[in-house]
């Protein structure tokens, strides 16, 4: 078995040195252990010229010249690992940022993608929680699936299996957008494929004076007219309100600003009168076109 045997420099070196070059075992060791013969090999006819004509003994001109070169090296040599290792963190750093963002990217690609393949009761937790946090039971499949999926998330658990659940952050524009353009969409193939009947309601918006299902008018409005109406409250994003007057029901349609818009544009060429119309519905025939009021009195 070889055996390690110490450096034999013939006494030109000092012990001391000896045994602290032998000693060198790791790369950081041996970088100052370098730098620091560099600096002596650098400074010995200077430094040595220089200590002689101050009368500084020559036996200590080695350690003094060496342990300075040393310190001078070990210096270096530390700056240099701690800007290495800032330099690879700010490397891991960046690494992990982008990594976060990639992942950030996919997600964000595979909702745009999923959206339009939800089914109605997935959409209608999601228009739920776009409102505010909601209560729900995570047995649902509907619900399990969004939470497993990080579409949705849990605040607070309520009593047996059911949480708080509020929309992700980086769902909830997600899905705003897509309702917005699903909604532009729906919208605008209603207006390209209007009915007679739907075409008869809207023109309450254009028409000056309403023709029939106002008090008014003392015109009765044909029920089918009327249930287009309705139906545009679905397809056209009409909003409708209700309320009592004199013993009968009435209804208020309005316009919302993207519909009003592309049926001004697309079909009528000229603003609306109005953007509300007030229905009574004892001006309104029945199904059965009796006379009665689509609803009847109240």
């Amino acid at each position: 078995m070889r055996t390690h045997k110490p450096l034999n420099l013939g006494g030109f070196v000092p012990e001391w040195a000896i045994r602290f070059f032998d000693s060198i075992s790791s790369v950081t060791s041996a970088a100052r252990a370098l730098g620091t013969v560099l600096l002596v090999l650098l400074l010995w006819r200077p430094a040595s010229k220089l200590f002689s004509n101050i009368g500084f003994p020559d036996d200590y001109i080695i350690l003094f010249l060496t342990v300075g070169a040393f310190s001078v090296s070990y210096l270096v040599v530390r700056l240099l690992e701690i800007g290495c290792l800032k330099i690879l963190s700010l490397q891991n750093d960046r690494k992990a940022s982008l990594r976060k963002e990639r992942d950030l990217a996919n997600f964000k690609k595979k909702v745009r993608m999923t959206l339009p393949h939800l089914n109605p009761k997935e959409l209608r937790v999601l228009r739920e929680l776009v409102e505010s946090e909601q209560r729900m039971d995570i047995r649902e499949k509907e619900v399990s699936w969004l939470s497993k999926s990080g579409w949705i998330t849990k605040i607070h658990q309520a009593p047996a299996a059911e949480f708080f659940f509020q929309l992700s952050p980086v769902v909830r524009p997600l899905f705003i957008e897509f309702e917005k353009n699903r909604f532009k969409g729906m919208v605008n193939q209603t207006i390209s494929n209007l009915t007679e009947p739907q075409r008869n309601f809207l023109e309450l918006f254009w028409q000056e004076p309403i023709i029939h299902g106002t008090r008014e008018s003392q015109n009765s409005m044909p029920y089918k007219i009327y249930h287009a109406g309705l139906g545009l409250v679905t397809v056209l994003g009409l909003s409708k309100s209700e309320w009592r007057e004199g013993g009968h029901l009435c209804e208020r349609f309005a316009l919302n600003n993207y519909a009003k818009s592309r049926l001004e544009d697309e079909v009528y060429g000229i603003p609306p009168v109005r953007i509300e119309v007030d229905l009574n519905l004892e001006y309104v025939e029945g199904p059965g076109s009796s006379g009665g009021g689509a609803r009847g009195r109240i």
